[in-house]
């Protein structure tokens, strides 16, 4: 299952009031398990994790990079990890990105209402984000520090929270004498854990005209490019 997984469990943490509301998660390893609240639900998990919960499932496992749901107790999850059986429930700490050499790789391509090739005018933008580098973070998450050393900042970015943040990039317009193209490019960074970040770019495609069906039939009348870039921290 994918590592996206874990960003349910390094949301903020939900109140205490609300436990029997949120999802348990339990973290194991070789020797027992660390048991926690997410900030979400087991239906806001399904939707994330893009699958749903086996019936009696009420807690969602991480062992050795691998998440399966559960229908165990706590204390037996983590007996079965080679725990004492002793796992209290607590709350996650603030997620903090680890420092060192990131590198980027393409995992997903989308096209919707597009002419042939038009995808391939996101290769710039994210060719920017595969080369590896070297990222100091200074203790917090901020998709700024994947830029290009010495490269002009290109993306205006907005905090969500501690872990998202959504950007814009420039805008270009162009009219005739009939017709009015519109293209836009938006960015939405989230760090799934403190090894893996995860970068959507949207590239969208408006165009309005006297001869509208002959624009539709081009495939620019609304004409979507949708790319996925995972940037991963390197082993070692």
């Amino acid at each position: 299952m994918t590592r996206l997984a874990l960003c349910i469990v390094t949301l903020l943490a939900a109140p205490p009031a609300l436990a029997q509301e949120k999802l348990v998660v339990a973290d194991c390893g070789a020797g027992g398990c660390r048991c926690a609240l997410a900030a979400v639900t087991m239906e806001e998990a399904e939707v994330v994790l893009g699958t749903a919960a086996p019936a009696g499932s009420t807690t969602l496992v991480r062992f050795d990079g691998d998440y399966i749901w559960s229908s165990l107790s706590l204390r037996e999850i983590d007996l079965a990890a080679g725990g004492d059986g002793e796992c209290p429930l607590e709350l996650f700490d603030v997620m903090v990105p680890e420092d060192g050499k990131w590198i980027g790789t393409v995992t997903g391509r989308q096209v919707s209402h597009c002419p042939a090739g038009l995808d391939a005018a996101l290769d710039p933008m994210t060719d920017a984000l595969v080369f590896p580098r070297d990222i100091v973070w200074n203790g917090a998450f901020h998709p700024d520090r994947f830029r290009m050393e010495g490269a002009a900042r290109a993306i205006d970015w907005s905090r969500v929270d501690d872990t998202r943040f959504t950007g814009k990039g420039p805008a270009v317009s162009q009219s005739g004498a009939s017709s009015l193209v519109d293209i836009g490019v938006t960015y939405d960074a989230r760090l799934v854990d403190p090894r893996l970040a995860r970068i959507e770019v949207q590239l969208k495609v408006r165009a309005q005209g006297a001869s509208q069906a002959v624009i539709d039939a081009a495939g620019l009348g609304k004409c979507d490019v949708r790319v996925t870039v995972d940037i991963a921290k390197a082993s070692g």
